[in-house]
């Protein structure tokens, strides 16, 4: 019984496969995905938007 948990934390924490597929770290990765990479797409693509609305708004009181 005495040291069962480090024998098991020592083969866990040994195999990378392991540690590339944790359910927490997926899972942390999934919240960083909503929280980061979300936001990050859309103020660009607003900005892209409003940006076209203006060349095509724009170009006409141009000329």
């Amino acid at each position: 019984m005495w040291g069962a948990f480090t024998r098991l934390m020592i083969i866990r924490y040994a195999d990378v496969n392991y540690q590339l597929r944790r359910p927490d770290v997926l899972a942390n990765k999934v919240v960083a995905l909503r929280f980061l990479a979300l936001p990050l797409l859309f103020v660009p693509g607003v900005a892209i938007g409003i940006g076209g609305l203006a060349i095509l708004l724009g170009g006409e009181n141009a000329e």
